[in-house]
């Protein structure tokens, strides 16, 4: 990463890989623990010293990206997907729509809302 000096107290990180696609949404709990995800599937995540791609298990467009934990990531996006990140293990869950999901967000782990086109509002509440 090379690093643009801040202002305003914003600063750039500029990846030289220009491989990836382009990345819709970025969310974390600290500094030490934020994830970027996009196009085709596309996630990373910075430990606070370096972004770095993690696989992830579809090729489908992710929007949204929620933190429930350190170890617990929530991805919204393309055709209804919703997936978990826990613990470094990917699962996908049933969002009962085939809606693109544009955002997710919760209050805990077991209290999801995620919105998305033609007005989809879909919960979880831990089922």
């Amino acid at each position: 990463m090379a690093y643009k000096p801040a202002y305003g107290g914003w600063s750039a990180e500029l990846n030289p890989d220009t491989g990836l696609e382009q990345l819709r949404s970025v969310k974390g709990l600290n500094e030490n623990e934020v994830f970027a995800a996009g196009d085709y599937g596309t996630v990373l995540r910075n430990d606070n010293t370096q972004w770095f791609e993690i696989e992830f298990p579809d090729i489908r467009t992710v929007y949204g990206i929620w933190c429930s934990s350190e170890n617990d990531i929530f991805f919204a996006g393309d055709m209804g997907t919703i997936y978990r990140y826990q613990g470094g293990i990917w699962s996908q869950m049933t969002s009962n729509t085939l809606n693109r999901l544009r955002d997710i967000w919760g209050t805990s782990a077991n209290d999801i809302y995620s919105v998305g086109e033609k007005g989809t509002i879909v919960h979880y509440d831990g089922t």
